[in-house]
């Protein structure tokens, strides 16, 4: 993120769009966010382009209503990966003590993807405009927790789809997911549909793979049931992979895009 002190000395951030870079955003959403508020995690959805010698993207999060407002977030930049589809950037917000609005809440209303290089130079290569809330660590216009839950904060929990799908055959298939578990216990579940037809969801088969607590990594598969009222052959473009907690409610979702073309086993 831009610095403070250059925000200070009125160099704003220069948000204009570069003319010679060629990768492609093909989607910008919010994957989580903090019970505070004071974090969020953005997943961007990218097509690298080969000409380009950009290694690094990263996001700001900019307010038409204040210039500064950059300077009030903090989030890292990521290695690019050219066979990659998609990032995701964890966004801090912890503006200093002058900068907190009375009300305690913090309105932003854009969100610039950039690529960088070695040198550290910014090219923006797309915007998005999303509405957003954000409160301080700790604000007081956050709502109160119970004592044992503040004394221990739940974690995070974030989902990534690495890569495209793994193809068996013409009817199945598996699934790369890195994952951060935030709860003791959770699951992983897989769903593949055409988001044009998201009923055709129902056509697939695959059983939720038990997670433990914290990082990893695993394979979850899928494949077309021979009981399925779906046509012998049929396109898919959505990969949807959800966290769920043991009790099954949804901690956090994540989609890729791939068209796809499946077949009922003979």
């Amino acid at each position: 993120m831009t610095a403070p002190a250059a925000l200070a000395a009125g160099r704003a951030p220069a948000f204009a769009l570069s003319k010679t870079v060629k990768t492609k955003i093909n989607n910008v959403d919010i994957v989580n966010r903090s019970l505070d508020r004071s974090e969020m995690t953005i997943q961007v959805e990218y097509a690298y382009a080969a000409t380009d010698t950009l290694g690094a993207m990263g996001v700001d999060v900019a307010s038409a209503d204040d210039p500064a407002a950059s300077a009030y977030f903090s989030s890292p930049t990521m290695q690019v990966s050219k066979n990659g589809r998609q990032l995701i950037f964890p966004v801090k917000y912890s503006p200093a003590s002058g900068a907190v609005p009375k009300s305690g809440s913090f309105g932003t209303d854009k969100i610039w993807i950039y690529l960088t290089g070695p040198g550290g130079e910014k090219q923006y290569i797309s915007s998005a405009t999303m509405l957003l809330m954000w409160r301080p660590p700790g604000g007081a216009s956050a709502p109160a927790a119970p004592a044992s839950v503040a004394a221990h904060p739940p974690a995070q929990s974030t989902v990534l789809i690495e890569g495209d799908i793994k193809r068996n055959d013409s009817y199945s298939g598996s699934v790369t997911v890195r994952y951060n578990l935030g709860v003791d216990s959770g699951r992983i579940h897989l769903r593949i549909y055409d988001s044009a037809r998201p009923d055709s969801a129902a056509w697939f088969e695959s059983e939720d793979v038990p997670i433990k607590g914290g990082s990893g990594v695993n394979l979850v598969s899928a494949k077309v049931s021979p009981r399925s009222a779906g046509p012998a052959i049929f396109s898919a473009d959505t990969i949807e992979i959800t966290l769920l907690d043991d009790k099954g409610q949804t901690l956090t979702t994540v989609k890729s895009k791939s068209n796809m073309s499946w077949a009922k086993p003979k």
